[in-house]
């Protein structure tokens, strides 16, 4: 047993200590039977998995907390509260037309927007509490994308974003947000770029410590040390963003019908976690030969929004060879799909921006059909 210093102190307790409190199985939160008890027990779940939370409710007024029950010599009573604790159970069920009618009280909103105009006008903007999904086959650029996704998060909102890379190096990481903003390629021997003008182009990024937390190695295949990092991440350290590249290393060690369970489970848990904690998750999946996400088919349903990347890497036009369409697969919250633009990568600053349709080497947007082969162009005026 161990007591948090007060209902206001109370989360912040208990993040400091979370390892240690998470090694046990079970987690009972016994906290006072008034508001700022409930506010603070509350909070606390949020922490762990609701399936190790239990509730240790107590009855209110003059047994509001242990100590009332025993000084009023009822021992007992405690214990078969204790014994007969219910998981916690999240105030998610409403019924009422009063509560209805707070829901509808706050109107539609707008995401942050995206570093590429297209797919802000098409998706209305990333959204807290929505799975976003990026896919390619390899060697597409779909790092390149994911990391001016998070410069632009990182340089246009105030928001603590966490950064799960497991294809690259925490210095390749850091490397490219500096890049983007100096528009030079720093990780490149030749860049003509100092060690010092890296960290300070970085820094103005990050502008403060705490902001940005970069992890990129869980030492294990098991889906369930994965959620907890997110959760950590997300309740312990206020990241209003996941940024996670690439899903299937993530359990890579496992292998066969193993291997698509897990990666089942990883997406279905964080798509219902995003709506839990009011969270956005960027996720990137390798697809294969037919479009499909690779290990699981599961990985693009359980998210809100697709977008599908395609490049002409072997193409000996550099037009061709640089420029990646986009296309909005899936759009449950705004259900506009289709082209969504192209982005042209400047191999002389490493940077990527949205292409006009002129610029393009085809003069507009590809138009697919169902096999995912391009089958016409749409010229755009």
């Amino acid at each position: 047993m161990v007591s948090v210093r007060s209902s206001s102190s109370a989360k912040l307790d208990a993040a400091h200590d979370r390892a240690y409190l998470n090694s046990f199985e079970r987690v009972y939160i016994a906290f006072d039977a008034d508001e700022p008890g409930r506010t603070a027990a509350r909070e606390v779940a949020r922490l762990f998995d609701y399936n190790k939370v239990y509730d240790v409710k107590f009855a209110g007024g003059d047994r509001k907390d242990a100590n009332d029950y025993l000084r009023a010599g009822e021992a007992e009573q405690l214990k078969k509260l204790w014994w007969n604790s219910k998981k916690f159970l999240p105030d998610n069920i409403k019924s009422s037309l009063e509560e209805f009618e707070q829901e509808l009280s706050t109107p539609p909103k707008f995401g942050i927007s995206y570093p590429f105009p297209t797919l802000t006008h098409m998706t209305y903007g990333m959204r807290t509490g929505e799975v976003i999904l990026i896919t390619a086959q390899e060697g597409v650029g779909k790092t390149e994308v994911m990391h001016t996704l998070l410069h632009h998060t990182l340089k246009e909102t105030n928001d603590a974003v966490g950064a799960i890379f497991l294809e690259e190096s925490k210095q390749r990481l850091l490397q490219a947000i500096a890049g983007i903003e100096l528009q030079r390629p720093v990780h490149l021997p030749d860049c003509g770029v100092t060690v010092g003008e890296t960290y300070a182009a970085l820094k103005s990024v990050v502008r403060t410590d705490d902001r940005l937390h970069v992890y990129s190695h869980f030492g294990s295949d098991d889906p369930e040390v994965l959620l907890d990092t997110i959760r950590f991440l997300v309740t312990a350290r206020g990241c209003r963003w996941i940024y996670f590249d690439l899903i299937s290393l993530a359990v890579a060690g496992i292998g066969g019908e193993r291997e698509r369970e897990a990666l089942e489970y990883i997406s279905a848990r964080l798509e219902i976690m995003t709506q839990e904690l009011n969270f956005g998750v960027v996720l990137v999946s390798h697809v294969n030969d037919f479009g499909q996400t690779r290990g699981s088919r599961m990985i693009s349903k359980n998210c809100h929004i697709r977008i599908d990347l395609k490049r002409d890497i072997g193409a000996d036009d550099d037009r061709f060879r640089l420029t990646t369409y986009m296309t909005i697969a899936k759009n449950r919250p705004a259900f506009r799909t289709g082209p969504a633009g192209a982005l042209l990568f400047n191999e002389m600053t490493g940077t990527l921006s949205e292409a006009e349709p002129h610029d393009t080497p085809t003069g507009g947007w590809l138009k697919e059909d169902n096999d995912n082969e391009p089958l016409a162009i749409e010229l755009v005026a």
